[in-house]
């Protein structure tokens, strides 16, 4: 799919696309968004299709097309049919807490990737990257942000929804491409502060007008191919391709995460990977429903603490660290790259060659390697048998 414009979003849906500077009207401060590209002219047949085609004739053969549903497209996080009207919008990133005290939170098992990294204190904060949110009335709860998890937001072209954050986030938020809203969420009186704030889509609208943050993707910064996906809505198997794909049935992160105890177990009837913390299932409270993943990424990453307080810092821009690519019930080593703030971060094989995703949510943990600190996972296979990836 080629990039879109905001000529062309504008003749879609409309409407007048708002860009510029905002406050809010209460006057707390409020962040500025500028898009500065200029409109391109695109044809509307050369983004979704045309109704007419030619067909050409040739001996070679051809991949089976990608059939779908009248009006609907692949998402970019999951690779899974949304509606052009989800696609074309702007996610939400909203930072949540991991305390034990904070459990359960809702909506959260609508993001179609999930970061996970650690904090000060050696607890985990995860960011939830979502896309179908215009209809959620309760998605939190939210805590302040880092700015290593801001790094990763860019990638997505996402409105970062939290409350606050230590002053290492400034010149993040204050730049005029980063959109943001923080501790305008509503409180819920049956839990106490500060594990009680959540956003909806009602204020998180009203903010976008309030901010003039442009609710489409802004075609200068956002990457439609942020993931190399499987054709066809399919499933990525690693034992087709790689001699060396070792089974992981169970991933335990208990050692790299101490405090959550974050650990994942595979169902192969589902072929799908079940998050734990605190040696239980991680439940949805809106949906009744334990986060589940086809993807698991682990992404070994330069990290020490940088102040006395125990915050800590993540080098997110690197060529030159490592991982594991987790699917299917098989992983393989992988190595990644991210050069710039609003480039995606990229996993190769070991031949060189950009992993492919299985359709399907994605869970990315990022490990701190350095600093003091050593990796530890462990991945159990069908047996029980250990295997130890960094070792």
């Amino acid at each position: 799919m080629k990039k879109l414009t905001i000529l062309f979003l504008t003749a879609l849906t409309g409407i007048s696309l708002l860009v510029g500077c905002g406050k809010d009207p209460s006057g707390m401060d409020g962040n500025s968004n500028v898009s500065a590209a200029p409109n391109e002219v695109v044809n509307v047949d050369d983004i979704f299709g045309s109704p007419q085609t030619d067909t050409a004739i040739t001996d070679e053969p051809t991949a089976p097309a990608d059939e779908l549903p009248a009006g609907y497209v692949r998402s970019t996080l999951t690779n899974e049919p949304v509606t052009e009207d989800v696609y074309l919008h702007r996610p939400v990133a909203i930072m949540i807490p991991m305390d034990k005290v904070a459990q359960p939170q809702y909506n959260i098992s609508k993001a179609g990737v999930v970061y996970e990294c650690l904090v000060e204190g050696s607890i985990t904060r995860t960011m939830c990257i979502i896309e179908d949110w215009q209809g959620l009335d309760k998605i939190g709860n939210v805590r302040s942000a880092r700015d290593y998890f801001i790094y990763w937001m860019f990638e997505w072209d996402a409105i970062l929804l939290h409350d606050g954050g230590p002053f290492y986030i400034n010149d993040l938020i204050a730049q005029s491409t980063t959109d943001n809203i923080s501790g305008r969420g509503f409180r819920d009186s049956s839990r106490s502060a500060p594990h009680n704030e959540y956003y909806s889509a009602e204020i998180v609208n009203q903010y976008i007008e309030s901010f003039n943050y442009t609710p489409w993707h802004r075609t200068e910064v956002w990457d439609e191919n942020h993931f190399n996906f499987a054709p066809n809505g399919g499933q990525t198997d690693l034992t087709a391709n790689y001699s060396n794909a070792v089974e992981v049935y169970t991933v335990d992160l208990s050692k790299c995460y101490p405090v959550t105890h974050s650990t994942f177990i595979y169902d192969p009837d589902k072929n799908l990977y079940y998050r734990y913390i605190y040696g239980e299932p991680h439940m949805d409270a809106a949906t009744n429903e334990q986060l589940a993943f086809s993807n698991i990424i682990l992404q070994n990453t330069y990290g020490e603490s940088r102040d006395a307080k125990g915050y800590r810092i993540y080098q997110c821009h690197d060529t030159t660290r490592d991982g594991w690519f987790i699917t299917n019930g098989h992983a393989i080593h992988v190595t990644w790259k991210k050069t710039t703030d609003y480039g995606a971060t990229r996993y190769y094989d070991d031949n060189g060659n950009e992993i492919e995703l299985s359709t399907g949510k994605t869970m990315i943990c990022v490990l701190q390697d350095g600093g003091g600190a050593s990796i530890n996972a462990i991945f159990l296979d069908s047996q029980g048998n250990e295997f130890h990836p960094n070792s």
